[in-house]
């Protein structure tokens, strides 16, 4: 696996099969990591959303996981009907950053703290810290 995985165009990293790195995951374009079809997985780095829909995953099971990091949602919709765990912290970040579709509840989860500052950031999410 990569140490660094950068995807800065957008759709970059659209419907990859999966994205695997040892450090960072950096999905900073529009869509550049939406709707990968397995988990986004970063095992001791962080994921940084930063821009609209950029990790956008619309399948149940998938997760953007960084067991030992930090998640950033950035964008707007960045991370919307997507799990997130987080080792360390969850930053919920743009408008609708971390919302779940419908009665279809995501969760965020982070080892320490979520951070809620995005408008509407977690409308029907499940959030579990510490």
């Amino acid at each position: 696996s990569a140490d660094t995985i950068e995807c800065s165009v957008q759709d970059s990293c659209y419907q990859s099969l999966s994205l695997t790195a040892e450090g960072d995951i950096l999905c900073s374009a529009n869509e550049a990591c939406a709707r990968v079809k397995s988990d986004i997985l970063s095992t001791s780095g962080n994921v940084i959303c930063s821009e609209q829909s950029s990790c956008e995953v619309l399948q149940p099971a998938n997760k953007i996981s960084a067991p030992l990091g930090d998640i950033t949602c950035g964008g707007r919709k960045s991370c919307k009907h997507t799990n997130v765990y987080a080792g360390n912290n969850v930053y919920c970040s743009g408008d609708y950053s971390c919302i779940s579709q419908g009665g279809n509840s995501r969760t965020v989860s982070a080892g320490n703290n979520v951070y809620l500052s995005g408008r509407t950031a977690t409308q029907f999410t499940n959030i579990i810290a510490g």
